[in-house]
């Protein structure tokens, strides 16, 4: 706000009305909406996905150019996810996850919900699903539904990596787990808060180690 408003003294920092219902009240106000989750999916893992800079909904140009109208990218910002190699990382985990729901579909036998970022091209996930096999199909669901609430309290277990979503569930009691990929030091420092307050991982075999034991 900093960087766009030239009346920025003017806002008033509150925190985040949302924050509100992490937690014991999230669970009384959702209660609803847990139950019918759980009905219709019964167990699962949630994986709370994060990669609008390689899979954006705009599209790599139109993201490119949507990022050139804030001053903030146009000054240092973006230069910056060029520095961290940002796209390239993104796209390295999007195979992470992608190996780790067919193993955990196979070997496991659990099921799977993948969640995309608003900023996420969520078409990309289901044309990934969809060329999977129909066993695992069966197990793994590709959905963007409602508020992700409710979603987290429902979930025996969240993996992430860097997301607002891990913290949720961390403050929710809901199991974490971050899948941090090496050069994990590129990344911006801002999301390394939630992953540096879990359980993380490196790599698909000790996702799976983790979810056995």
């Amino acid at each position: 706000f900093e960087h766009q408003s030239p009346h920025f003294e003017k806002a008033i920092l509150t925190g985040s009305p949302r924050a509100s219902f992490w937690g014991n009240l999230g669970h009384e106000i959702f209660k609803k909406e847990i139950q019918n989750i759980k009905s219709k999916f019964g167990s699962y893992i949630l994986f709370p996905t994060n990669f609008a800079t390689y899979n954006s909904f705009l599209g790599e140009r139109r993201y490119t150019k949507h990022l050139e109208n804030f001053s903030y990218y146009r000054d240092a910002g973006f230069q910056d996810l060029i520095d961290r190699e940002q796209r390239k990382y993104e796209m390295q985990m999007m195979k992470f996850v992608t190996e780790s729901v067919v193993e955990i579909c196979t070997k496991l036998k659990k099921s799977v919900i993948i969640r995309p970022h608003p900023g996420e091209d969520v078409n990309t996930w289901r044309k990934i699903r969809n060329k999977m096999p129909s066993e695992i199909r069966q197990k793994l669901h590709v959905l963007r539904e409602g508020d992700v609430t409710p979603w987290i309290l429902a979930a025996d277990l969240v993996v992430q990596r860097g997301c607002t979503t891990g913290l949720e569930a961390i403050l929710s009691h809901v199991p974490v787990v971050s899948y941090v990929l090496e050069p994990w030091e590129k990344q911006d420092p801002k999301r390394s808060f939630v992953d540096e307050n879990t359980v993380s991982v490196k790599t698909v075999a000790e996702l799976l180690s983790f979810i056995s034991n």
